[in-house]
């Protein structure tokens, strides 16, 4: 649960994933500071296709999912309005759990 990990923290804390990784590039001078910053506001805000599953294995609805980590963010978060938006690339392949490639190999195997 990677994604919905570095989701939340997103939600919880303004940052993810890609603001850490620009910010590694642009200290070891892969990225310029404000294609860092670019780079960072695209990503950071991608729902991630994970969530679905995450939902599903928790039975949470998304709202519920969103109003509980609205409750968890820091201060200065607060009274700011977050944008959540969709992934800008599409996976070439479909993207499966862990735990359900399991159970479909194992479904297989018993046929």
């Amino acid at each position: 649960m990677a994604g919905v990990h570095d989701f939340t923290c997103y939600l919880k804390r303004g940052f993810a994933r890609g603001t850490v990784q620009a910010s590694l590039d642009v200290r070891n001078g892969l990225l310029s500071r404000r294609q860092g910053f670019e780079l960072a506001a695209a990503k950071d805000c991608e729902r991630p296709h994970s969530l679905d599953y995450f939902l599903e294995a928790t039975g949470l609805t998304e709202d519920e999912f969103f109003e509980i980590m609205r409750k968890k963010r820091v201060a200065q978060l607060v009274d700011v309005e977050l944008v959540v938006g969709k992934q800008s690339t599409a996976h070439p392949e479909p993207l499966v759990p862990y735990p359900q490639q399991i159970q479909s190999v194992s479904d297989n195997l018993s046929e």
